[in-house]
Parts: C-alpha cells; sequence; structure tokens
C-alpha cells in the first residue's frame, strides 16, 4: 500500500527497527552494570560497544519513524491521531540525543582502551549517567508510541493540546525550513562527511599497505575526529531532514544513505577491538580479515556520501 508516495512498509519498519535501540540498550544497560560491580573490563567494554551500536540504529529508528508518520498521517488514517504522533516525536528527539551522548562517550573509551589498557572511572560513570537517564526516557517514548495505536493504554478522558506549537517537533519544523537556519547546518553537515570520509580513507590506506612505514597504532590516532565528524551529521542530519522530511523520505537516493550509514559506523568498531589488527607494527601487513573490513567500511561511506550528494539533483 502507498500513501501520498510514503509505503505503509515502513510503519512495519520502524516497528521491528525500534526494538534494537531499546531492548538493546537495556541488555547493554544490565551488562556495564555488571561490569562495574565485578570490575570486569572484558563485560565492560562489550556493553560500551552495544550501547555504541544502539547509538548508531537509532538514526535509522528516527528516520523511518518519520517515513511512517507520513504514511500514517497524509492522508490522516482513521483511528491514529497526530497530536499522539507529535508527542512521540518529541520524546523520539530526546532518545536521539541520549542515545548519541551515550554512545559517543562509549565509543571514546573503547578507543582510547586501546592506549591504556584501563578505563576512565570517572567517564564510565559519566557513561552510566547518560544511560541511566537515556533508559528512562526511551521508555517513555516506547510507552508513547505504543499509545499511538493502542486505545486500550490510553488514560480516559486525557486531553491533548492540539496546537502544533506546543510540540518541539512541529517547531523544529518551521524554524529550519529557513533558509537562515537551514544552510549553517548543512555546511555543518558537510564539514562532518568531509571528517569521516578523511579519517577513513587515511585508516583504510594504511590498513592495505599504502603507508606501511607507520604502526597501525599510529594511524588509528585519527579516529576521534572520524567519530566527532558523525556526531556532527547525527544532529544536522536530523534537522536537515525535519526540514522537509517527506521529500527526503521518498526520494530513492535516501534509503541506500541511511542503510549503509550504521553499517559503516558500526563496522569501524572492528578497527579499535581486533587485536592483531592493533598489533600491526610498522612495515609489518595488516591481516586479510582488517582488509576485508575496510573495504566495507570505505564502501558503506562512499554510499551514504553518494547519497547525499544526489538528493539535492533527484528532489522535484
Amino acid at each position: 500500500m502507498v500513501v501520498d508516495g510514503t509505503s505503509q512498509i515502513w510503519s512495519h519498519i520502524h516497528i521491528i527497527l525500534n526494538h534494537f535501540p531499546t531492548v538493546g540498550f537495556v541488555f547493554g544497560l544490565f551488562f556495564f552494570g555488571a561490569g562495574l560491580i565485578r570490575k570486569s573490563d572484558l563485560m565492560t567494554r562489550s556493553a560500551l560497544v552495544v550501547f555504541v551500536a544502539c547509538a548508531v540504529l537509532a538514526a535509522s529508528t528516527y528516520v523511518t519513524g518519520t517515513a511512517a508518520m507520513w504514511a500514517l498521517m497524509d492522508p490522516a488514517t482513521p483511528g491514529i491521531s497526530q497530536v499522539r504522533i507529535n508527542q512521540h516525536r518529541d520524546f523520539a528527539i530526546f532518545s536521539l540525543l541520549g542515545l548519541a551522548f551515550t554512545g559517543g562517550l562509549s565509543w571514546f573509551e573503547v578507543w582510547r582502551y586501546r592506549y591504556l589498557g584501563r578505563f576512565s572511572k570517572v567517564s564510565l560513570y559519566m557513561v552510566l549517567a547518560f544511560a541511566i537517564i537515556t533508559f528512562f526516557i526511551l521508555a517513555e517514548t516506547g510507552h508513547l508510541g505504543g499509545m499511538i495505536n493502542h486505545p486500550e493504554i490510553r488514560e480516559a478522558g486525557e486531553i491533548l493540546p492540539t496546537d502544533p506549537a506546543k510540540y518541539i517537533g512541529p517547531q523544529v519544523e518551521l524554524l529550519i525550513n529557513t533558509i537562515t537556519w537551514f544552510v549553517p547546518w548543512q555546511t555543518v553537515h558537510f564539514f562532518g562527511y568531509t571528517l569521516i570520509f578523511a579519517t577513513v580513507l587515511a585508516v583504510c590506506l594504511r590498513i592495505w599497505g599504502v603507508w606501511k612505514g607507520m604502526s597501525f597504532s599510529a594511524v588509528h590516532r585519527l579516529l576521534p575526529l572520524g567519530a566527532f565528524g558523525v556526531m556532527m551529521n547525527i544532529f544536522s542530519g536530523m534537522l536537515m531532514v525535519m526540514a522537509d522530511s517527506h521529500r527526503y523520505l521518498n526520494e530513492f537516493a535516501f534509503w541506500p544513505k541511511m542503510f549503509f550509514l550504521p553499517i559503516g559506523a558500526i563496522a569501524v568498531l572492528y578497527f579499535s577491538l581486533s587485536d592483531k589488527l592493533w598489533a600491526t607494527k610498522a612495515g609489518e601487513d595488516a591481516p586479510m580479515q582488517a582488509k576485508w573490513m575496510a573495504a566495507l567500511v570505505l564502501t558503506s561511506w562512499t554510499v551514504v556520501i553518494m547519497g547525499g550528494r544526489l538528493l539535492p539533483y533527484l528532489l522535484p
């Protein structure tokens, strides 16, 4: 079924996809707490990796949620309230931010662990604080999402404001739709992709033996630049999509971009987790597995950037 160009399939995909960053985050929080109590670096690092993966998947979850909104509301589906959707969208924004901060700090600790062989207690407790706050936000986001199509869990006689100005999502959409706000965030987005691709290319070239005179640990120090670029693009990309989500989400170049983005971002974790790759010294070849992983990472980010650059030329 297709409604005004937006397929109802995205509603189903969103319902499936949102379980990964939510349920996965709960498991990650449990094992993270257990790792802190047991003082297990392995369990703690595994939980940090889960937090990073959940943060990356949150971007795709948010985008499919926006697509589901258009599929349900343009034209409006009987029994579905735009007010309920606005409630859910507002908390979805908070969830995305909470997951991004938790995942970003978690990634830094995974990266940093490679050099010191230990975690920073301050950083770990900061991750714990962000994770607990994010957990409660995710719980409320899921609750509000369930109320969209489940009248049995709604409060009888509840009165909700119908004015879109009462909700964050519609206000941000109106604001970012102006050139004054859209162009600066677009510029930030382009700078972010520059950082990401330059970092990925440099690391991949070393893995393929181009800069064999350096150890992998030396090139590994560049990764925070790429991670910073990803954080820049999560925030700026979310705002840009909100500026004209209906057109973006119904453009065929957008979905390969969103499909390969989590693949490319999660695969980068391999560069900090592989013991064999980390042990690659100056003059030595990287393991073959690392070369294949580098190909996957570089291909993924190439598709993501190409998809983004094609959008201005394909949008009506």
